[in-house]
């Protein structure tokens, strides 16, 4: 996408809750790799639960994904309320 700034990568990405988040996150590191000279926008849905992005448990994949977002110093821009999916509408 071009911007006035100049381009900017947007990338999806899912990882089920029974996928392998390690996998998920070295392909994940591999590309952000590839793209490490350009301005990236990522939006992410891990099923990754964690305290500091607002959920009240915590999963083993949320540390995975903080340690991740830390190292690759990604910045997080969730906001309240938490994202979910309605499945009784």
């Amino acid at each position: 996408m071009q911007t006035e700034q100049g381009p900017l990568t947007v990338i999806s990405v899912y990882s089920s809750p029974y996928n392998n988040i390690i996998e998920t996150l070295q392909e994940f590191s591999s590309i952000l790799t590839d793209l490490s000279d350009e301005r990236v926008l990522i939006g992410a849905d891990l099923n990754a639960h964690r305290r500091i992005w607002g959920y009240a448990n915590e999963y083993t994949r949320g540390a995975q994904v903080e340690d991740f977002l830390l190292a690759q110093q990604v910045y997080l821009l969730n906001q309240t309320p938490l994202p979910h999916l309605n499945t009784t509408a």
